[in-house]
């Protein structure tokens, strides 16, 4: 999910695409109330779940959006978001597919891309465009996980981990 005015971007894994597991890991990410929502076309998001509805009533005050059929613009923050998540998840895991480490390297990229990359268009990181300011210990959480992820994906202490962030025009979810 993104912000998008600011840029900031919240994300984590979910067990499968159910509606009841999208409205529950939506609620979990976002639990306040927010004005509008922008979605794809897919059946997850359709105001026939029941599931999904519920979150709508509970969390939206204002309109569902959902984007136009063969239009990827409507959604391209997101793509781009989700294309550097994907390029870096890449580049951390290489060929393990282990999903106990998805979830952390999913949490120190969203501090990256939210804390530590400046967007060009608002001239400023989404934290300080949504917040007011960056999380002050953003790069030592995001270290601190890297760091617990790279032992448990090598069996070894990492005492340098790089941050590659794929594509270096990523810009919104």
């Amino acid at each position: 999910m993104e912000d998008d005015h600011s840029r900031f971007a919240w994300s984590d894994t979910i067990e499968d695409e159910s509606a009841e597991t999208v409205a529950e890991g939506m609620h979990e990410l976002v639990p306040f109330k927010f004005n509008n929502l922008l979605t794809d076309n897919g059946p997850q998001f359709s105001k026939k779940n029941e599931s999904f509805l519920k979150y709508l009533k509970n969390h939206v005050l204002k309109n569902h959006i959902h984007s136009s059929i063969n239009h990827p613009q409507t959604l391209g923050k997101m793509s781009a978001y989700q294309k550097g998540l994907k390029g870096f998840l890449e580049y951390k895991l290489g060929d393990s597919c282990d999903r106990f480490l998805i979830r952390p390297l999913v949490r120190a990229y969203n501090l990256f891309y939210n804390n530590g990359r400046r967007h060009r268009i608002i001239n400023r990181t989404p934290a300080e465009s949504y917040s007011g300011g960056k999380d002050r210990n953003w790069f030592m959480k995001m270290m601190r996980i890297l760091k617990s992820g790279c032992r448990k994906l090598h069996g070894t202490s990492c005492s340098d981990i790089i941050l590659n962030t794929g594509p270096s025009s990523v810009s919104g979810i």
